[in-house]
């Protein structure tokens, strides 16, 4: 949870995230959906729009908790399959 909030204040503030912190996140919270949805979104401010789609994408595969959040990864991957093509 401490490391959810740091992560989502770098997100908030536009700080950059090494990818070390990255991969600690991932492998701390692997089945969860929210930590795909963060980094997806970190990727997708960055402009790494195939990543962030792999993430949005994983994060769509979970149980996500309610459906404004899933509505919400799915608003990303429409977004992202629309600046892919």
């Amino acid at each position: 949870r401490v490391l959810e909030r740091q992560f989502e204040n770098k997100l908030e503030n536009n700080k950059d995230i090494t990818p070390k912190e990255i991969v600690v996140f991932k492998k701390l919270n692997p089945n969860y959906w929210k930590t795909n949805y963060l980094i997806g979104k970190y990727y997708y401010k960055k402009k790494y729009y195939t990543a962030a789609l792999q993430e949005f994408n994983n994060a769509n595969s979970k149980e996500v908790t309610t459906l404004l959040d899933k509505n919400n990864i799915n608003k990303y991957i429409k977004e992202l399959h629309r600046k892919l093509e």
